[in-house]
C-alpha cells in the first residue's frame, strides 16, 4: 500500500461500538497531526450484528490488553456497561467534512469508553459534548443516506481505504511505522 503521508487521501470506517476503532482513531489522529493531507471519518451502525459481540463474548483478558494498549496512547478504554445505538452520533460524523469533526468523534468515544454515556439520546449527547468543550450542531434535518454498498465490502472495523487499498482491524505504531516505510523505500 503506497500512501502519500504529506497529502494522505483516506476512508476511515469505524464503529462508536468498537473499541478497535478507538485505539485506530486516536493514533492516526495523533500521527496525522502535522500532515497537510486529512482521513475521511465515516461512522457505521452496527448494532445487532456480528461487530457488536465484543460486550458478550470477549474475555476480561482482552479487555485488560485493551486497556494497557489505550494507556501507551494515553487514553482510558474499558468495557462498557452497555453498546447504545450510535445512529445518532453517525449522523453528524457523515453530514460534516470538518476538520472540527476530529474532536467531536474523540468525545464520542470516550463518552462510550471512559465514561459509559448513552450517545443514543440526543439531550445526553450534547450534554456531554458541552461538559467537555466540544461544540457541535446536532440539530439537523437531513439524514446521511445510507451506505449500505460500502457496508457489503468492509471485512472488519475499522478499515482505512486509500485508493484501491485497504488496511483493516487495530492501527498499532508498528503497522503505522511499517506503512510510512513502504512509502518512503
Amino acid at each position: 500500500m503506497i500512501i502519500d503521508y504529506i497529502q494522505p487521501d483516506a476512508k476511515f470506517f469505524f464503529s462508536f461500538q468498537c473499541p478497535y476503532s478507538y485505539l485506530s482513531w486516536e493514533l492516526l489522529r495523533k500521527k496525522m497531526e502535522n500532515c497537510s493531507g486529512k482521513i475521511a471519518p465515516i461512522g457505521l451502525s452496527v448494532m445487532g450484528s456480528p461487530l457488536t459481540s465484543y460486550l458478550e463474548f470477549w474475555s476480561e483478558m482482552r479487555w485488560q490488553k485493551l486497556a494497557t494498549y489505550g494507556k501507551e496512547l494515553g487514553i482510558i478504554i474499558k468495557k462498557p456497561a452497555v453498546y447504545y445505538d450510535s445512529s445518532l452520533a453517525n449522523s453528524f460524523v457523515n453530514l460534516n467534512n470538518s476538520k472540527h469533526i476530529e474532536p467531536y468523534i474523540s468525545c464520542l468515544f470516550k463518552a462510550v469508553f471512559a465514561d459509559n454515556i448513552n450517545i443514543s439520546n440526543s439531550q445526553t449527547l450534547f450534554d456531554y459534548l458541552n461538559k467537555n468543550g466540544v461544540s457541535c450542531d446536532l440539530n439537523h434535518d437531513n439524514n446521511p443516506a445510507p451506505i449500505d454498498s460500502v457496508v457489503k465490502e468492509l471485512r472488519m472495523l475499522p478499515t482505512i481505504k486509500v485508493s484501491n487499498d485497504d488496511l483493516i482491524g487495530l492501527v498499532t505504531e508498528s503497522v503505522f511505522s511499517r506503512m510510512l516505510k513502504h512509502h518512503l523505500d
